[in-house]
C-alpha cells in the first residue's frame, strides 16, 4: 500500500499545502510530527477525510509558534491540544501523550509520551494509525495494533479491556463508527460494551450531549439511534420507551436536525419527564425556544380540536403570535395528522397585519400609550378571526368597540 499516493489522491490542495508547511518546519527542528487517526483510516478505506489530525513528539509550543505565521490559533486546551485554521480548513494538533483516568470515566490526567504510547490510549484499533510527515519519502504506516487488519475485516475493536471504563463516551463512538462505516463490533468489544454501559451514568450531561450532537450530525443518524436503543444505551440518560422513528428526511424546516430530534423526543416522552430531563443538559437558548414553541402550539391545536379556532382566546392568540415560522414547519412534519389545523393557523396569522397606523388611532381619539398597544392587539386578534379585511372595517371596529 503506497500511503503517500493515497494521501495525495484523497486530500485536498489546502490540506496538502499545510502538510508541506509542516514538512519544512520539521526539517530544522527537534520534534517529530505525524498524521494520525481517522484521517488515515478513511484514506485506507478510500474515503475523503473530514478531519486533519496531527500528533507531535517534542516541544509542541515551538511548533505552534512556527505555524502561527501561516495559521490562526482557534483553541488551546489544558491537554496541550490546539485547533488551528489554515486558509479554509481546520487542523487539530496534539502533543503525544499518555492518559490516566482517576476515577474511571472522568476526564484524563495527561503526561508526555512517545507516539507508540499515544496510539495505545486511542479508542479503537482502526484509529490507532500514524504516518510520520518527515522525511517526505516515508511511506511506512505505523500500525502497532493491527488497524489495517481490522479495517480490512470491517471490525470495531477496543485496544484494551478497560477502554469503556476509562471513557464511557467511547460507547457512543463505537456505535457511531460501526454504523457510519458499516463495520461490526467484534465479540470482545460488544461484550465489554454491554458490561460497562452502566458507566454512562457517571458521565456529565455536557459530555453525553456532545456525543449525541455528533450522532445527529452524521449523514444517516437514525440507524445509529436505533442501535443505541437496541443496546439499551438510552436508558442511562434519557427516558425513551418507544422505538425511535424520527424521519430526518422529512425535516423541511429551517430547524437543524438536532433541534428536530429534540422536538421529536418532546412528542414521544411525557412532557414533565421530558422537561426534567432537558433541564439537566446544557442545551442552547435557541433549542429551548423551539421546545417552548412546540408545546404552546400543541396545546393550541388540542384546544382547537376540542372547540374551534374561532373560539380561541385572545391570550392563546398572543401566545400563537410568539411562535416562529420554523416551529410551525417542524410541527407539520412531526404531526401530519394536524396538518389542516396548522396550515389554517399559518394562513390566519398571515392576515393579521393591521392596515391602520398609530396616527390613525390618535385621529380617532385613542390616547397615546398603553391603550394604543391594546387596540392594535385587539385588531390583530379580530383579523386572525378573519372578520376584518379592509382599513374601513378596522376603523369601524374601533369606533364600535372603543367608544
Amino acid at each position: 500500500m503506497n500511503i503517500k499516493n493515497l494521501i495525495n489522491e484523497y486530500l485536498g490542495d489546502t490540506e496538502l499545502q499545510f502538510i508541506r508547511i509542516l514538512e519544512n518546519i520539521t526539517k530544522g527542528n527537534e520534534f517529530r510530527v505525524y498524521l494520525v487517526g481517522g484521517l488515515l483510516r478513511d484514506i485506507v478505506l478510500g474515503l475523503k477525510p473530514n478531519e486533519l489530525d496531527i500528533a507531535v513528539e517534542g516541544d509542541i509550543d515551538v511548533l505552534i509558534k512556527l505555524l502561527s505565521d501561516n495559521c490562526s490559533i482557534i483553541q488551546e486546551t489544558e491537554f496541550k491540544t490546539f485547533k488551528l485554521k489554515y486558509k479554509d480548513i481546520f487542523v487539530d494538533i496534539a502533543l503525544a501523550r499518555k492518559e490516566s483516568y482517576i476515577p474511571k470515566g472522568s476526564l484524563p490526567n495527561i503526561t508526555v509520551a512517545s507516539l507508540r504510547e499515544d496510539l495505545s490510549r486511542r479508542d479503537f484499533t482502526i484509529n490507532a494509525l500514524a504516518l510520520e510527515i518527515y522525511p517526505t519519502s516515508s511511506n511506512y504506516l505505523i500500525d502497532p495494533f493491527n488497524a489495517i487488519k481490522d479495517i480490512n475485516e470491517k471490525k470495531i475493536k477496543v485496544i484494551h479491556a478497560d477502554s469503556f471504563k476509562d471513557d464511557p463516551t467511547r460507547i457512543f463512538r463505537a456505535i457511531r463508527f460501526s454504523e457510519r462505516l458499516s463495520f461490526a463490533l467484534d465479540d470482545k468489544t460488544l461484550k465489554l460494551l454491554d458490561q460497562d454501559k452502566n458507566r454512562i451514568d457517571a458521565l456529565t450531561p455536557a459530555r453525553i450531549l456532545n456525543e449525541m450532537v455528533k450522532i445527529i450530525d452524521e449523514i444517516y443518524p437514525l440507524p445509529i439511534l436505533l442501535k443505541l436503543q437496541k443496546y439499551n444505551i438510552f436508558s442511562h440518560f434519557l427516558p425513551l420507551e418507544k422505538e425511535i422513528n424520527v424521519l430526518f428526511e422529512n425535516n423541511k424546516s429551517a430547524i437543524s436536525n438536532w433541534d428536530y430530534f429534540i422536538l421529536y423526543l418532546s412528542k414521544h416522552i411525557n412532557e414533565l419527564t421530558f422537561k426534567e430531563s432537558m433541564n439537566r443538559y446544557p442545551i442552547t437558548k435557541k433549542t429551548r425556544t423551539f421546545i417552548r414553541n412546540a408545546y404552546n402550539l400543541r396545546r393550541i391545536i388540542k384546544e382547537i380540536k376540542n372547540s374551534s379556532v374561532d373560539r380561541l382566546s385572545l391570550e392563546k392568540f398572543i401566545s400563537l403570535e410568539g411562535i416562529i415560522q420554523p416551529s410551525f414547519d417542524a410541527e407539520l412534519s412531526l404531526s401530519p395528522s394536524d396538518e389542516e389545523i396548522i396550515r389554517d393557523l399559518i394562513l390566519r396569522l398571515s392576515h393579521t397585519k393591521v392596515l391602520i397606523n398609530t396616527q390613525d388611532l390618535i385621529n380617532l381619539g385613542i390616547q397615546k400609550g398603553k391603550k394604543i398597544g391594546e387596540v392594535f392587539k385587539a385588531l390583530r386578534y379580530k383579523k386572525f378571526q378573519l372578520t376584518l379585511k379592509t382599513k374601513e372595517e378596522e376603523i369601524k371596529y374601533i369606533r364600535d368597540s372603543c367608544f
